[in-house]
This record gives structure tokens, sequence and C-alpha cells, in this order.
């Protein structure tokens, strides 16, 4: 049995000789094949670059609208710090009502 698992062996691994002109057609073929894969990797790459300039573009749109909103946000932070420091100027409405009361009855 082990003679004739050698002997199998031996009779798949001959090689078939092959013409100038069957080598010449097989290598075309790849070439070709290899050509039209080429050509679909670099279209994909093309699409991909496109996609990749239109984020970005957004990118910088929403970079822009950041600086922008982050200006507005300082502004109102200062604004909202004035308006803090006036009303504790202010007097409350409990306090209000003790000063009109006290004006009332010296008045009175």
């Amino acid at each position: 049995m082990k003679k004739n698992s050698k002997e199998k062996i031996k009779r798949n691994t001959k090689e078939k000789a092959y013409s100038k002109k069957e080598m010449e057609h097989y290598l075309g073929a790849l070439n070709k094949m290899h050509g039209e894969t080429l050509k679909g990797i670099n279209e994909n790459f093309v699409i991909v670059n496109l996609k990749i300039d239109r984020i970005n573009d957004t990118l910088d749109e929403h970079t822009k609208m950041l600086g922008t909103h982050t200006n507005m946000i300082a502004s109102l932070a200062e604004d909202v710090t004035e308006i803090k420091g006036e009303l504790k100027k202010k007097v409350n409405y409990d306090e209000f009502n003790r000063r009109v009361g006290r004006l009332e009855a010296k008045v009175l």
C-alpha cells in the first residue's frame, strides 16, 4: 500500500510542458484580469477620496460653527455675570415690603 501511494504521488507531481503560445495566452489573460481588478480598486479609491474630501469640508464647517458658538457662550457668560451683579444690588420682595412698612409707619 505504501508503494501505491508513492506511485500516485509521483504521477500527480509530473508537470505538463506548456508551449510558448499557451504561456503567452495564459499570462495575457492573467494580465487582463489583474488590470480589470486594478481599475476597480482605482475607481473605489477615487470614490473614497471624494467622500473623505466631503467629510473634511463638513468638519471644517463644524469647526467654524464651534468657534462662533464658543464666542457666543463667552459673551453670554459675561452678560450673566453682569446681571448677577446688578441683581445683588436690588432688594428682594420681602425686604422691599419690610422697608415700605417702615416708611408707612413713619408717615402715618
